[in-house]
């Protein structure tokens, strides 16, 4: 998976197809999610993308911050990197 340049906010109050776009925006991440669980449902397949990225947060491989109505997912290296 490629990771650069994470930056994804997952809003509580955003519709359905514009989270699909978001987490399909993420590089690789649809593939893993397709690769692990091919059976499974659309929506469980989003689902699962939000929840691997919830994974890597945890194991502070991207940074995740709590905002206001929702989940703020970015590249830790490049956060303090910049535009370097």
């Amino acid at each position: 998976m490629v990771w650069a340049r994470l930056y994804l906010d997952l809003l509580g109050d955003i519709s359905q197809s514009a989270y699909a776009n978001a987490l399909h925006g993420v590089t690789g991440l649809a593939q893993l999610v397709e690769g692990l669980y091919p059976k499974a449902s659309d929506s469980d397949k989003l689902f699962l993308m939000e929840f691997v990225l919830h994974g890597l947060a945890a194991h502070s491989l991207i940074g995740k911050s709590l905002v206001q109505t929702g989940f703020e997912f970015k590249d830790l290296l490049g956060s303090m990197l910049g535009n370097l």
